[in-house]
């Protein structure tokens, strides 16, 4: 299949996932050729070391320095009394023409791009973003490309609604300006009503603007609701919470997570998988495993750090108790640098290992709100969800492996009962439609959807696939 992918990495985050998956499509069938689309250049080498072309659509000169807490957070409060005045109704028409030009400058460049690369096809990470993204969709639907979003992540409107619900400029409250009383009563489709809440996704000119640049989501708060022609789902039950929040059936297609490939070999190897840990990292093996995802309240600036540290030293503190193995995983925008004091303060170690390659040995997996739980619980492992913090996260209720904590004062027991109780997957296994896509075959399934999308009705062929679930694909 002789097919040319254009991969926009707008999330840092996510590149990556974005990068591990092309590596397998690549290793599948060699005819295939990437190019990234970033929005700046400090990635640039990440993708370039890992085979793909690139381009970068700004140079950032220099190197963002670090803070320290107390200068964040005056910084912060600075920055919430500038966006008051910011978002103020008499600026809008200022800032939409703003935000269009910079929409037009984007979308030429994205154009050029096109022109240079011809693309068969768009991999997204979604299409309510920001930066290169509405650009890209709207070069894709007046140029006829198919675009795609792979499942790299657990999605929905709960992130968002945490971020947005105290900003008066983008929550409905007394103190909101007039634009967003506007905009609530002329776009009540795109509004999020919850606990209480009226909320929109962007801030009022960034909405306005993208509404005249003719790509804003029908209903931003799930990706699927704009210009996007194909959203992957990891199971049954993401598609109907899809289905139920107005994305189109047709849409939607249950492929699996990009990463259960991992998953399932760590899976079928667990036992070889805990040896090579205990020995990498000085383990005992008569002991259980503990792993942790340390939650990024700083980093997703929903603490100050001062606040953030406490609850990190609370949460490790707890685990480092039980007297198990303790094995730390850091999130993407988490600098190993400014957590490896913990293995000094603690017995705990943070893992070099992506934590997809070790959920499998786990005996019970902790984390915040993380979409990580649902890897521990198709791979058989249960999970404590530790949310005191007055985030009120409900998402994961649906799978019975995971018990969720909402007081510091059962922390500790529910960990200890965790460690020794006994769990009936068959439930959980059967709404993340694990027999369906915990099979190897993830990539294959990737594909194939590219193939599908890209393929003309004369060009139709029957496809041999290889087995991509041996160890030499991991």
């Amino acid at each position: 299949m002789k097919k040319r992918v254009l991969v926009l990495g707008n999330m840092p985050q996510r590149l990556q996932d974005q990068i591990l998956l092309c590596q397998k499509l690549k290793r599948i069938d060699s005819c295939l050729s990437f190019l990234f689309l970033l929005y700046d250049d400090r990635n640039k080498n990440l993708v370039r070391e890992s085979g793909f072309s690139v381009e970068s659509f700004k140079t950032i000169s220099g190197r963002l320095k670090s803070k320290s807490s107390k200068l964040l957070s005056l910084r912060r409060f600075a920055s919430f009394l500038y966006r008051h005045f910011y978002y103020s109704t008499f600026l809008t028409p200022f800032h939409v023409q703003k935000y269009l030009k910079e929409f037009r400058t984007e979308y030429n460049w994205i154009n050029d791009m096109f022109s240079q690369f011809e693309p068969d096809i768009v991999m997204l990470n979604g299409d309510r973003h920001l930066g290169l993204e509405p650009s890209v969709l709207k070069v894709c639907k007046e140029n006829g490309i198919p675009t795609f979003v792979p499942y790299l992540v657990y999605s929905s409107e709960v992130g968002p609604m945490i971020s947005n619900q105290k900003k008066p400029w983008l929550t409905l409250s007394w103190n909101s300006p007039f634009i967003l009383r506007w905009l609530v009563k002329r776009m009540p489709q795109s509004i999020l009503k919850a606990k209480k809440l009226e909320c929109i996704f962007y801030n009022p000119s960034t909405q306005i603007a993208l509404q005249k640049f003719g790509v804003l989501s029908d209903y931003p708060w799930y990706i699927g609701n704009g210009l996007v022609d194909m959203v992957c789902m990891d199971s049954s039950h993401s598609l109907n919470r899809y289905t139920s929040n107005r994305v189109p059936d047709s849409k939607l297609r249950i492929v699996g997570d990009a990463a259960y490939d991992n998953l399932y070999l760590a899976y079928t190897n667990r036992i070889n998988v805990r040896e090579t840990l205990m020995n990498r990292y000085g383990g005992d093996s008569l002991k259980k495993v503990i792993l942790c995802a340390l939650p990024q309240f700083a980093e997703h600036n929903l603490m100050d750090w001062d606040q953030h540290w406490k609850e990190i030293h609370f949460i490790i503190d707890t685990l480092d108790q039980q007297n198990q193995n303790l094995f730390l995983s850091l999130h993407p925008k988490m600098k190993r640098e400014d957590y490896e004091f913990l293995e000094q303060k603690y017995k705990c170690h943070i893992l070099e290992e992506r934590l997809y390659d070790v959920m499998p040995i786990g005996d019970i997996f902790v984390a915040t709100f993380s979409s990580t739980v649902i890897w521990a619980a198709i791979c058989g492992v249960k999970s404590v969800l530790v949310d005191f913090y007055d985030f009120d996260v409900n998402i994961f209720d649906f799978l019975q492996s995971v018990q969720c904590v909402k007081n510091k004062e059962n922390f500790l027991s529910t960990v200890q009962n965790r460690l020794m109780q006994k769990q009936d997957f068959s439930a959980d296994w059967k709404r993340l439609s694990r027999d369906l896509v915990f099979d190897g075959g993830v990539i294959n399934r990737y594909y194939t959807l590219i193939d599908s999308l890209t393929t003309k009705p004369d060009e139709s062929r029957e496809m041999v696939l290889p087995n991509f679930s041996d160890s030499s694909t991991a």
